[in-house]
């Protein structure tokens, strides 16, 4: 009888060992085949609809001289942000180089709109003949640059900017992108029959109003992107290329001195990028809507 037990429990032992494939780990008690293949790391990939999105090329802005006129670049900058135009740098010179620096420190058009109020007529009015001679300096300008810009460098824009002045005895144009912000839009806006000339890096400098002109390849030499260029000058526009573009708003009957009528102005600007929108989107590469 005992022979018997002994024989019946070591056949059981056996055939359950019989059952389990040789290569299966004793002690698991899952066996591959119901826990199935490991699972793939992270989150299956989105699928994808449609054709990658068009890379756009950023534009270089070159913003002209012309005092009053200037604040038509205003308007320009406001479309370009209004319709998604991508800016890589922007060059500016004398009321260029103001318009610019403050979008280009801060690209926000409702902000740069309200600095540009700041900026009354008295600031780009002398005192008076003895005041710009023996001060060497326009206090109100100087004063509201100050307090806009406080101690901000040039190299703190969130969008890359030149400012473009003429050392004094020089022909041709300087572009600075380092420095503070104050000292080189003071000799930057230095124009002839508005301020004296101003001190940057211990000499004298002022306006590159009489060549602004040459900038155009200053910022192609930047090798960003290409030019878009405001002139407001009411002089010739500059030679370009043929994938450059020239914005000459038709600002008539309005002077360098209209410093009141700067919502006009800023339309004009406006108006004038509206009208060759389609090009300036060619320039980035987008697709013509």
């Amino acid at each position: 009888m005992l022979t018997v037990l002994t024989w019946l429990v070591s056949g059981c032992s056996t055939a359950r060992k019989s059952a389990m494939p040789e290569d299966a780990d004793q002690d698991s008690s899952v066996s591959a085949d119901v826990a199935g293949p490991p699972e793939a790391y992270g989150p299956l990939p989105a699928p994808k609809y449609g054709p990658d999105p068009v890379k756009l090329r950023p534009v270089v802005l070159v913003l002209s001289p012309g005092m009053a006129r200037g604040f038509a670049h205003a308007g320009v900058l406001r479309v370009l942000a209004e319709n998604s135009i991508p800016i890589g740098a922007i060059v500016g010179s004398e009321m260029g180089a103001l318009i610019g620096a403050l979008y280009a420190l801060d690209p926000n058009m409702n902000r740069l709109e309200w600095s540009m109020m700041k900026f009354e007529k008295e600031v780009f009015a002398k005192k008076g003949l003895f005041a710009a001679v023996f001060s060497g300096a326009e206090p109100r300008l100087e004063a509201e640059l100050k307090r806009t810009f406080s101690s901000r460098e040039i190299s703190d824009a969130q969008i890359p900017m030149r400012l473009a002045l003429r050392i004094k005895g020089a022909s041709m144009p300087t572009l600075v992108d380092r420095g503070p912000v104050t000292e080189g839009l003071r000799a930057a806006l230095a124009a002839d029959g508005f301020f004296s000339p101003a001190i940057w890096n211990d000499g004298l400098a002022v306006s590159a109003k009489e060549s602004w002109n040459s900038l155009v390849r200053e910022a192609r030499d930047l090798a960003i992107g290409p030019l878009l260029i405001v002139n407001v000058t009411g002089s010739a526009d500059p030679a370009v290329r043929t994938d450059e573009v020239v914005l000459s708003p038709d600002l008539n009957g309005l002077g360098d001195k209209d410093f009141t009528k700067r919502t006009e102005l800023t339309f004009r600007g406006a108006n004038s990028a509206k009208r060759a929108l389609s090009r300036i989107r060619e320039l980035t590469g987008a697709k013509a809507r």
